[in-house]
């Protein structure tokens, strides 16, 4: 027994041993049983001390590791620090499980930085950081800042990755929601991929499939779709194989509304058909307020003592059907008579229609006239 205290009091030489730890010592070695000495890299095991420093501090299968703290106003009840360029607090789970774990009333977990990530998660293979909450709960990501510059929530995925995704299997899979300010903003290219009933992809050409349909319903005192360009194309283009490309329905009001500053408000454009048609069963199919131009609208001067006056127009402006109205627009004869239009003469092979007089003019005489199809 004296040979077992020696070792002992040998490894703790540095260290006060009670009376009754000796005691326990000596009754153990009495009893006959071997003690070995305590080993210098010590490690805890379920029922133990968790020891600062150790990375094997290993508790059995099914066991855990509760603390019950009581800190109020935003306090702490378990804090670890570390003022190195290293990680703090590491949850790993090797066994396809969760690494961290946070459940509370408002915050299941909470990080703060001033100037790095409050939150950082790195996944080789899997998920970084994934959010969840049942029927019953909110957001399972949420993101927030008061600054007016500032980002709630970003995502980045390097030159090829994915910065932000939102998935769904039943519901919506990303929902942009703005009371005063733009709900959702895409700045230079955007690409979604989705099918029929996903949401309307922008930056990238889809088709639907045969007699489907895309609605966009609102309920708004102003616009219910927005699309603005700043570049020098077109915010909005429709076509169609055989259909309308573009249309528009509304009860009292502008069923589509066009404007533009200093361009053009709405552009219909068609290469063989239309480019834009005007209808009305009982009111006016076409109202124009302010000034009109058409492209087949002309006009001219006939010489003196001319009959006939040839007048060429741009390529195919002018068919064999076309009705072209002439009008003088200044007194044809110095003394006065009778000279006026007699009948015009079509030409569309080679793009110009002949004006026919009744007589000659006595002076040079202006016109103009208009081109439009029966």
């Amino acid at each position: 027994m004296e040979k077992v205290l020696k070792e002992v009091q040998g490894k703790e030489s540095k260290k006060t041993i009670d009376k009754r730890k000796l005691l326990a010592l000596a009754a153990v070695a009495a009893a006959g049983l071997a003690i070995k000495p305590f080993a210098e890299e010590a490690h805890a095991a379920t029922g133990e001390n968790l020891i600062i420093g150790k990375t094997d501090n290993e508790a059995g299968i099914g066991h855990m590791t509760g603390l019950i703290t009581h800190a109020e106003d935003r306090n702490w009840g378990f804090r670890v620090d570390d003022d190195t360029t290293g990680v703090a607090i590491q949850g790993c789970s090797n066994g396809g499980g969760i690494g961290v774990a946070g459940a509370g009333e408002r915050h299941g977990v909470h990080g703060g930085s001033e100037h790095g990530e409050a939150i950082d998660g790195h996944s080789v293979y899997g998920t970084g950081v994934i959010g969840h909450t049942d029927e019953k709960g909110g957001p399972g990501v949420m993101g927030w800042t008061s600054n007016p510059n500032g980002v709630g929530v970003v995502g980045g995925g390097g030159e090829k990755g994915t910065g932000v995704r939102g998935q769904s299997t039943g519901g919506i899979g990303v929902h942009a929601f703005s009371e005063n300010g733009t709900a959702l903003k895409v700045d230079e290219k955007s690409d979604f991929n989705g099918k029929i009933g996903d949401p309307l992809i922008i930056g990238q050409d889809q088709w639907a499939e045969e007699g489907k349909k895309t609605e966009l319903n609102g309920k708004v005192d102003s616009w219910t779709l927005n699309i603005t360009n700043g570049g020098q194309g077109g915010a909005i283009c429709g076509g169609t194989l055989g259909g309308i490309a573009i249309a528009g329905y509304a009860h009292n009001g502008t069923s589509i509304h066009g404007n533009s500053s200093n361009g053009i408000g709405v552009n219909g454009c068609s290469d063989y058909s239309t480019g834009v048609l005007a209808e009305s069963s009982n009111g006016i199919a076409l109202e124009v307020r302010g000034k009109s131009r058409f492209s087949t609208v002309g006009n001219g001067i006939i010489p003196r003592l001319r009959k006939t006056f040839t007048v060429s127009v741009a390529s195919k402006l002018l068919t064999s059907k076309s009705h072209v109205s002439v009008t003088l627009t200044s007194d044809p004869t110095v003394l006065g008579g009778d000279a006026a239009i007699s009948w015009i003469q079509r030409d569309p092979a080679n793009n110009r229609f002949t004006i026919n007089l009744t007589k000659a003019v006595g002076k040079d005489t202006t016109f103009t006239y208009f081109i439009v199809e029966p």
